[in-house]
Parts: structure tokens; sequence; C-alpha cells
């Protein structure tokens, strides 16, 4: 019994000792809990699990751990990566590849990921992941092991246009630069796709960059396959590029432009592109089919952001042929602040346009100053974001000024444009019967005088009123040849 005694005291003893260990800061196990931190700067935000621990990385990247565990990161749903858990750990350390290393692509494609969720787009300040743009995305799963540049342009447009913020997409190049700085590493560019093309060309597409967003899909040997630009209300496709030819440093030579009316395509056509010896767009090309120029752009000064400063435009055909110059200055944000148009010697302005925006981004307000008037351009949005109506005051157009106004349904397609010149009004009125009927009806100090319907096969009718009622009524073939002519009185009757 003595015995059973002592045992029992030896025991008693023991789980004693091991409370106050524990009390100490020792787990269950007897392991500490250590404290880790994720960095590529400083990521918060992460969703993390051990095999003892879960949580979301602070503001200092922090996260719990015991000795010997496995850490897995995840972005919401997404998992982006496991590894042996330590004190600090980076993009690297979670890679699933063989030996992965800052050249690999799975290691650039989680940098780029992470990058271009930081909340104030400066990852020099550590980056951070809110919750609303976590909440925002809807794919639950990536593969970092592919191209991810069409992924990425995918859901950043989806945060932004869920949570209203204006993040940008990171590529995976820019994303390994700033990676290898932190963890004092050498990286050569293996890919300048994204650093010398696309910014400029981007940049020339005559839409304000807060209102649209860009996808860009490479192929595996990291070659830009296409390049599609989406206006974001309403959410569709604007022009895509197919790139056709590359240079020896991947860069692309020509590309196919499809160019999309109301989301619907409307025309096409090739473009050829030209670079400096530094492999910066110089210079591009408009080709038609029969490989004749019809529209160069030189670009005569790029910004640090290469972003256009400068450029040459010319347009010729068989009819026309002008030169001029255009220079132009920008926001923070990249929209355009102004552009300077200049005759084609180059010193004399002959225009220059200043820019206003709405919260949402989009043109608000265009004023164009001409040596002889300022012409004003606004613009009118719905709830939605979509545009309800456009009107253009220019009173030193013609002798009498000039006013045009143009309206838009829902889908944003032109319903009616009316040009007020003096006693005149014109209203064009589209697809009046929902088979592509257009009709335009002309007013002379409020009087109809004219009246013409265009059918969608390309025929018409010409209805001219005369001032006390009788009426002309003109019918013409697809080629405006006057097919019939018929006469009526003011009563309607048909008199020849």
């Amino acid at each position: 019994m003595r015995e059973f005694y002592r045992i029992i005291t030896i025991v008693s003893l023991t789980v004693i000792c091991g409370c106050s260990t524990d009390d100490t800061g020792k787990g269950e196990t007897g392991a500490r809990t250590e404290t880790g931190i994720f960095i590529d700067s400083q990521v918060s935000g992460l969703k993390y699990t051990t095999e003892t621990k879960s949580g979301v990385t602070d503001e200092n990247g922090e996260f719990e751990y015991l000795e010997g565990e496995t850490v897995t990161f995840y972005v919401g749903d997404i998992l982006i990566g496991s590894g042996i858990a330590k004190e600090n750990m980076n993009p690297i350390d979670i890679a699933s590849s063989n030996n992965p290393d800052i050249n690999s692509i799975e290691v650039k494609n989680i940098a780029a990921f992470l990058q271009s969720l930081d909340n104030d787009e400066d990852p020099s300040n550590g980056i951070e992941i809110t919750a609303s743009t976590v909440n925002a995305i809807t794919v639950s799963s990536i593969d970092f092991m592919q191209p991810i540049e069409k992924v990425l342009g995918q859901i950043i447009a989806e945060v932004n246009m869920s949570t209203g913020s204006n993040l940008s997409v990171v590529y995976p190049e820019e994303a390994a630069l700033h990676l290898a700085e932190n963890l004092n590493l050498n990286y050569d560019v293996q890919n300048r796709i994204f650093m010398n093309f696309t910014p400029t060309i981007e940049d020339w597409i005559p839409k304000p960059p807060s209102s649209i967003y860009w996808v860009h899909e490479t192929k595996e040997e990291g070659l830009l396959a296409t390049s599609t630009l989406y206006e974001k209300y309403p959410n569709r496709v604007v022009y895509e590029l197919r790139y056709k030819e590359y240079n020896s440093e991947g860069l692309p030579t020509s590309y196919e432009l499809d160019i999309f009316e109301n989301g619907e395509l409307n025309f096409n056509e090739i473009v050829e592109i030209f670079y400096s010896e530094s492999n910066l767009i110089s210079k591009i090309e408009k080709v038609n089919m029969d490989n004749s120029r019809f529209e160069a752009v030189q670009f005569l000064e790029l910004g640090s952001d290469l972003k256009i400063k400068a450029a040459v435009v010319q347009i010729q055909n068989e009819n026309f042929n002008t030169i001029y110059r255009e220079v132009y200055t920008h926001l923070p944000d990249g929209n355009r602040k102004t552009n300077s148009l200049y005759s084609n010697n180059g010193s004399e302005v002959t225009s220059v346009k200043i820019y206003t925006y709405n919260s949402a981004g989009d043109y608000l307000e265009i004023e164009i100053n001409s040596p002889n008037s300022t012409a004003t351009e606004s613009f009118k949005y719905r709830n939605d974001h979509t545009l309800e109506s456009w009107i253009k005051h220019d009173p030193g157009a013609l002798s009498t000024g000039r006013t045009e106004e143009m309206f838009f349904d829902e889908e944003e397609k032109r319903t009616r444009w009316k040009v007020t010149a003096g006693d005149y009004i014109t209203n064009f009125l589209y697809d009046v019967d929902g088979e592509g009927t257009d009709v335009i009806e002309t007013y002379y100090k409020g009087t109809l005088i004219e009246v013409i319907t265009a059918f969608a096969d390309g025929t018409s009718i010409w209805k001219t009123i005369n001032s006390d009622g009788s009426y002309k009524m003109e019918y013409k073939d697809q080629n405006s040849t006057i097919t019939k002519t018929e006469f009526y009185d003011s009563n309607g009757n048909l008199i020849g």
C-alpha cells in the first residue's frame, strides 16, 4: 500500500510540473508557440493554417506556429502554397515546384497575385489584402504553374467593380523584381512584354483607363497571345488584339484588331508595330487588306511610365492626306488631362482638349479650346454608370453655332441624335422598328420639311414637304438611285 501511494505521489508531481511548464509558454506537446512573418514586403490578410494554429496574418505579416509544423497560406479559399513553418517565409518557401527560386514561374506568379491585391498599390510599404478584396474574388483556385496574366486581369477587374477600388495588375516580371529586392537576390528580367509594350499600347487606345480594364493572355512560352479591352459599365468587350508575329525579343510586331460596338463586332484592321533600339514602341501603322497604309502614328516621346507624351499622326487615302502632332499630359490615375493638337508644321496649336472625369472614371466633360471658340462636350450617366446622353455645344461652329445631343438606351445603343444649327433641327432616330430602320427628320423654324426613312437592306424613301403641306416621295435603291417619284397634295392624295 505504501508503494501504491508513493507511485500516486510521483504521478501527481509530474502532472503539476507539466502544468507549471505550460504556464511558462509551452503547449500541450511541450513545443513553444513561435511567430513567423510572411514577406514580399509584409503581407497582411493571408489566411493560414498549421496542425494546431489558424488565423489571418496581421499588419506585420505575422502568423503563429509550433516548431516542425507545416503552414499553409490562402487568399480566401485560394491556396497559394505551403511549407515548413519558420521565422521568415516568402513565396519561394511555399512553392510546390522542385527546387524553387526567384526564376520559377510559380514563385513569380504567387508574387504577382499578392502584389496585385495590395490595397494601396505600393508593395514597398507592405502588402495589405483587405477583407472586401478577398470577398470580391469568386474563383476558388489558381494554377500558379501556368501563365497567370489572364486570370490576374479577370480577378482585378472583378475586385474593382465589386468594391469600387482601382487596383492594377502587377505582372510576374515586375513582381519578381520587387521580391528579389526584398530578399536581396539578383534577378534578370526574362520577358519585357509587360514592361516595354503594354503600357504604351494601352495608352494609345482612346478610352479613359479608369473606365475600362485590360485582360492579357500569354502563351506557355511567354509570348503575348491576345489583349482584350473591356468597358466596365456595361461590362463588355470593346477591342481585341490578336498578335500575329514577334521580334527576336519576343515583342509583338503585328496584331489584328477587332473593334466592337455595343458588344458586337463592327470591323477589324491590321496594325504593324515598330520599335526603337531600346525595344520601346516607336511607331504603329494601320494596314489595309491590300497591304496599303492608311494611318501611321509615330511616338515622339514616352514618359517614364511609357505613356505617350507626344505623337505625330498621318492619315491618308486616295482622297485625303493630313499630318498633325498631339501632345498629352496625364493625371496621377493614368487618365489623360490634356490633349494639344498642333498643325502640320508642328508650330501652331489648333486645339486643346481638357478632360474631367466622374467618380466612376468616365468622362464628365471635355472642353475643346481653339483659337476662335471654346466647345464643350458633356456626359450624363444613369445610376448604373451607363451613358444616358451626350451633348456637344460649339458656339463657333458655322455662323449660328451648333449643338449636338445624343441619347442612349440601357445597353448604350444610340437611340436618337439631335443636331441644332440656327433655325434648323435634324433628328436621327435609330432602329425605330427593331429591324434596323432609321428615320431622319429635318425641321426649319419648327416646321417639318423632310423625312428620310432608311431600311436595313439599303433602300430608302425620301419625303420632301412643301410650305403648303404638299409633298414629294422619292424611292431609292441600295445605290441611292431614284427608282420611283410620287407627288401628293396637302391632304395626302396622289397627284402625280
